[in-house]
């Protein structure tokens, strides 16, 4: 469509046409530090996590960029640091310090978990610092523990349960339980009901035994089953709950805490443990309960 529009006195006439902002571009430069680089991972298989983990920190900013990688841009300390880019006189990083995060995934696949990251990284760029731990271009990895939601593979061996007090019958809420299998070690974490899913992947699914058998001619089977050994850690600060608690009507005693399944694996000073033996299967996935007799490390 035309508009005609009459200058004033001249007779002339001028035409305008209609126009869309698709025939322009706005450039903008957006400059910002990074922190940190953050990966969450399947406790079990090690691979990134590309689902959605919800972070939260006082204070603390993420970005998630194409690669399942959360970028930390703001972080209590860093005000002055993340605003300065003047590479001839570079300012300094904040002294070393720690900030704590809380992890949770919105899908319940994998059970709530706290961490420790430790601040500042690595900025430096030569070969040594850029292969070490704490290298600011190398991603913190966060392993996440599995949780009964989520789908498990046919060459797992799965153990359902409640963590309880076997003296008490209490659940155990947040135990951190430690798998010995097969000379492998893995870890489960129980919820906040003291419910777990352990899991013990990569089982032979047979033994053959070497006896009266020959490289092209095995002996017969030996074993489907190995014993595997159970270690449960649990903190003392953490309120137990009764076997028969009601999750929809009494309040959790326990709402804000979040267990650092590293803290509690490094660190288990004051800790109440207990062992137990279950026998494992590749492929079998079953339910039993999970009795502790408890003593203080």
């Amino acid at each position: 469509r035309e508009h005609w529009r009459k200058c004033c006195g001249g007779g002339k006439s001028m035409t305008t046409r209609p126009f869309t902002i698709n025939q322009f571009s706005l450039k903008e430069n957006s400059d910002r530090r990074a922190i940190a680089a953050i990966r969450c991972t399947d406790a079990i298989t090690d691979s990134a996590l590309r689902q959605q983990i919800e972070i939260r920190s006082p204070g603390v900013r993420f970005i998630r960029n194409l690669s399942g990688q959360i970028i930390l841009t703001h972080a209590p300390g860093f005000e002055a640091y993340r605003e300065q880019f003047d590479l001839d006189s570079p300012l300094s990083p904040p002294p070393p310090h720690q900030i704590r995060l809380s992890l949770s995934d919105p899908s319940g696949r994998y059970v709530p978990r706290e961490f420790v990251l430790d601040l500042p990284r690595n900025p430096a760029t030569d070969a040594a610092s850029l292969a070490s731990v704490d290298s600011l271009f190398s991603p913190v990895d966060i392993p996440l523990y599995p949780s009964g939601l989520l789908p498990t593979n046919p060459g797992w061996a799965v153990v359902r349960g409640t963590v309880q007090n076997d003296t008490t019958g209490q659940r155990l809420p947040w135990a951190l339980i430690r798998v010995e299998v097969n000379s492998n070690r893995y870890l489960a974490q129980a919820d906040h009901r003291g419910e777990v899913m352990v899991v013990a992947p990569g089982l032979p699914v047979t033994t053959w035994s070497a006896s009266g058998g020959s490289p092209g001619n095995l002996g017969p089977v030996t074993t489907q089953e190995f014993d595997a050994t159970l270690t449960v850690f649990f903190d003392p600060i953490v309120t137990p709950l009764s076997e028969d608690t009601d999750f929809f009507g009494t309040p959790d005693p326990n709402v804000s805490y979040r267990p650092d399944p590293d803290d509690l694996n490094s660190d288990r000073t004051g800790l109440l443990t207990g062992s137990l033996n279950v026998p494992l299967r590749s492929g079998s996935d079953r339910a039993q309960p999970l009795r502790f007799s408890l003593t203080p490390l």
